[in-house]
């Protein structure tokens, strides 16, 4: 319904480098109802999301995909699929416990050349998979399009 939201509760940091910045709904009219609201937030956050992969991507100049999810979040399924197709990638979902542990262990032997960069020895069981649907991906290409100018179009009112 285009219904956007800024996911910045308590400033941003990344890519945003803003303390003073807030959460802001734009888009709101008189038939938005909490569905709708609570869409907007986990959208936003996917949006935040989208922009920083973009930066870790053009750095590295590596596509992630597929990417690898662990934690709560990897739980709620209508979130993994919302993820999804903002960003595009296919999602493997563990169902790994302890998961910053274990990713710090494989980021120190992956830098010190001691293992390779597949994860799927360190995960026990198959991962849920969620693919991107087609059919989202040119109106959530114009959402985070749109997305990307709210924040500077804003920028001046946090000040």
């Amino acid at each position: 319904g285009g219904l956007l939201f800024l996911p910045y509760l308590n400033g941003e940091r990344s890519p945003v480098f803003d303390t003073r910045a807030r959460g802001l709904f734009f888009g709101i009219g008189l038939n938005t109802r909490r569905a709708e609201l609570t869409r907007a937030v986990m959208e936003g956050v996917g949006y935040g999301l989208g922009q920083l992969m973009d930066i870790i991507e053009g750095v590295t100049g590596t596509r992630l995909d597929p990417l690898p999810v662990s934690g709560g979040g990897g739980k709620g399924r209508l979130w993994m699929q919302i993820l999804s197709d903002i960003l595009g990638r296919t999602l493997t979902v563990s169902n790994l416990r302890d998961a910053g542990s274990v990713g710090a262990a494989m980021l120190g032997g992956i830098a010190g050349g001691l293992i390779s960069r597949d994860f799927k020895p360190f995960v026990p069981g198959e991962p849920l998979t969620f693919h991107p649907s087609p059919e989202t991906a040119e109106p959530y290409a114009d959402a985070a399009r749109r997305y990307r100018e709210l924040y500077p179009a804003v920028k001046h009112l946090y000040e």
